[in-house]
């Protein structure tokens, strides 16, 4: 079941699948919504944008910093503000470190 739904996830990022992405984000399998959430930074669109920056408010640190890490691969300049922000407020170390990372990969793209 678990290489299944990765061959799911790997389908949907070329078929440009992000509703079906953002399904699998909130699956019960940790390893399943981080690639997920991964995936979301290849599939460009307001819905793969909006979803990246809630993301970044997720209770989990590891979600947060996917969707940081995710949101540098998209390549959205619009999501400088949102990292921004969350930066003044985020505590864990890895989080912070894949905000900056994603800022500065945002910042090349402008």
């Amino acid at each position: 079941m678990f290489g299944n739904k990765e061959k799911k996830i790997e389908k949907m990022v070329e078929k440009r699948n992000a509703a079906g992405l953002i399904h699998l984000a909130g699956d019960k399998d940790s390893v399943i919504a981080l690639k997920a959430v991964e995936a979301l930074g290849h599939v460009p669109g307001d819905d793969s944008h909006n979803t990246l920056i809630t993301l970044l408010r997720s209770p989990r640190a590891d979600m947060r910093a996917a969707a940081a890490t995710a949101l540098g691969t998209l390549g959205d300049p619009k999501a400088q503000a949102h990292i921004s922000h969350m930066l003044t407020t985020e505590k864990d170390a890895v989080v912070l470190e894949a905000m900056r990372k994603a800022q500065s990969k945002l910042h090349n793209n402008e």
